[in-house]
C-alpha cells in the first residue's frame, strides 16, 4: 500500500507541473479610444480582428489584451465588452512577411505615430484615428447599411 500512495503523490505532483504553464500578456504602449458606441452597449466583441487595420507591411488590431504562453505558438487574443458610450482597447501589430501573409503568433506591442488610420469595427463601421505614442482617440461612425 505505501507504495501506490507515493506513486500517486509523483504522478499528481507530475500533472500539476506539467499543466502549470507560464502566461504573460504582450506588452503594448498602444490604446484605442473609440467613442460614440452608446448603441451597442452590451455587444461583446470577438476575441480578434473585431477592430482591426491594414497599414500595409502590417495590421494593427485591437482587443482587451493578448497573452502568450510558453510555446510562441501560443497567443489568445481576448474580446471586450462595450459597457458604455466608449470603449478604450489595447493596440498590437502583426507584421507581413515578404508574400503579405500576417501570422498571427508574430505579435508586438505597439507605440508608433500613425496618421490618419481607419480601423474596420466589427464590420458595423469605422473609427479613424492619428496615433501619438501609440495612442489614438476617434469617433465611429457607423457604415450606411446599419
Amino acid at each position: 500500500m505505501p507504495f501506490f500512495g507515493i506513486a500517486s503523490a509523483l504522478i499528481i505532483g507530475f500533472l500539476i507541473t506539467a499543466c502549470d504553464t507560464e502566461e504573460e500578456e504582450i506588452a503594448t504602449d498602444g490604446r484605442l479610444t473609440i467613442n460614440g458606441l452608446g448603441n451597442y452597449i452590451g455587444v461583446r466583441m470577438d476575441s480578434n480582428w473585431d477592430v482591426w487595420a491594414n497599414l500595409g507591411e502590417f495590421d494593427l488590431f485591437a482587443v482587451e489584451k493578448v497573452i502568450t504562453g510558453e510555446n510562441s505558438q501560443d497567443i489568445r487574443f481576448y474580446a471586450a465588452e462595450i459597457t458604455g458610450h466608449s470603449l478604450t482597447l489595447k493596440v498590437y501589430a502583426i507584421y507581413r512577411d515578404s508574400s503579405g501573409i500576417t501570422h498571427r503568433h508574430e505579435c508586438y506591442g505597439y507605440n508608433g505615430n500613425d496618421k490618419n488610420v481607419t480601423f474596420n469595427f466589427r464590420g458595423i463601421g469605422t473609427v479613424t484615428v492619428d496615433f501619438t505614442d501609440g495612442v489614438g482617440v476617434g469617433d465611429f461612425v457607423p457604415s450606411s447599411n446599419n
